[in-house]
């Protein structure tokens, strides 16, 4: 179980760092991560990327707006 909800975490993060400015910090709280550091680690791990290299394929201009 704790495997699927990391994935499903993880999705959500993915989906919350594509298509908002939210930082990752709060990415990780609101997908269910107290502990930053094992959200970045987990979310490496599954993805393949850091946070900030998956949200830069998304953001590369940074005129955009915050949300």
């Amino acid at each position: 179980f704790s495997k699927f909800l990391q994935k499903v975490r993880i999705e959500k993060a993915c989906h919350m760092l594509a298509n908002t400015h939210a930082n990752v910090d709060n990415v990780a709280s609101l997908v269910g991560y107290s502990d930053v550091k094992h959200f970045r680690v987990v979310f490496r791990r599954i993805v393949g990327k850091s946070p900030g290299e998956y949200r830069s394929m998304y953001h590369t201009n940074p005129s955009l707006k915050a949300d």
